[in-house]
């Protein structure tokens, strides 16, 4: 499929790619809350809140969404995209809203430890424990334990896999389904031989670069060694049975696509119940850049559909 008229729009509105060297993480985080300061509306939810996680000496800062005065309802604990090292509550609030109207749900972001100041494992680690909490602290959060699912997008659909692996290797939190939104599964470096036909061929010029990619993967992995582990590269798992019902989101014009597609088509092979839906016509990160175009709007309906089923 050709991309989608308002894809095109915006991919011809960007300046062209250069060879620069992309700027540090703390000027990319930069950039984005400036971007973000000029937001001034917001969608309206029954209840939002911030909290802390308390976790060893410190605490994880969550937002709580909360659609209606319910008892007991089910629970997405979600983890941002931004490549490991960008993102925040703020940059992903108005998706976390939406989420939480539409699915009905109460939702809970983490803002989880960024690389290259924090390296794997801290921001996944956060994650787990975040979900660990919510899981043991059910009645206090007023939630059903019994229907406690992770979603993310990116690098937090990365974060999502590794989660959903580390509660089952640990045998601690009965995560019930998982959502993993144009995720990472598999590490990746430039000056590694490609795995995956989707990098050549939009690797460059839909936004999302293989600089790029390749960039967040050096902040985050300090290790080379750490590279194949499955809490990096879920995808590189050996046993990917008895892990939660999945829906993997995948976009046509999207570098991270195949092992996306992949990683579904494993956790098939491995007995996991997998929904797969790939968006023709969009690029990478398309949930939050057309929030209500019709691709959109379908995958919401899509995420309320899997979780409600």
């Amino acid at each position: 499929m050709e991309l989608r008229s308002h894809v095109k729009l915006l991919l011809d509105s960007m300046p062209a790619e250069t060879s620069a060297v992309m700027p540090p993480a703390i000027e990319l985080r930069r950039n984005q809350a400036a971007r973000l300061s000029r937001l001034t509306q917001h969608t309206p939810v029954w209840d939002v809140k911030d909290s802390t996680v308390p976790v060893d000496d410190r605490e994880i800062p969550i937002r709580i969404y909360t659609p209606r005065e319910q008892l007991q309802l089910p629970l997405l604990v979600y983890f941002h995209g931004g490549g490991f090292c960008i993102g925040s509550l703020d940059s992903h609030d108005e998706r976390c809203r939406r989420l939480a109207n539409e699915l009905g749900w109460k939702v809970i972001a983490v803002d989880y430890r960024l690389a290259p100041e924090h390296p794997f494992p801290a921001g996944v680690e956060d994650c787990y424990a975040v979900t660990k909490w919510c899981a043991e602290n059910a009645p206090k959060l007023d939630v059903n334990p019994s229907r406690i699912a992770v979603g993310g997008d990116s690098s937090g659909g990365t974060f999502v896999a590794v989660v959903a692996l580390m509660a089952r290797d640990r045998k601690t939190v009965g995560i019930c389904k998982q959502v993993l939104i144009c995720p990472n599964t598999d590490y990746y470096q430039s000056h590694l031989p490609r795995k995956y036909d989707s990098y050549s061929e939009y690797g460059s010029g839909y936004l999302t670069t293989e600089r790029g990619l390749s960039q967040f993967w050096s902040w985050y992995i300090e290790n080379a060694g750490d590279a194949s582990h499955p809490y990096v590269s879920p995808i590189q798992a050996e046993d990917l049975t008895a892990l939660p019902p999945s829906l993997v989101i995948t976009a046509e014009f999207d570098p991270l696509r195949d092992e996306g597609e992949l990683y579904a088509e494993r956790l098939r092979e491995a007995g996991v119940p997998v929904v797969a839906i790939r968006y023709d016509g969009t690029i990478h990160g398309f949930l939050g850049l057309f929030a209500d175009h019709d691709e959109s709007q379908h995958a919401y309906a899509a995420m309320a559909q899997f979780l409600a089923d």
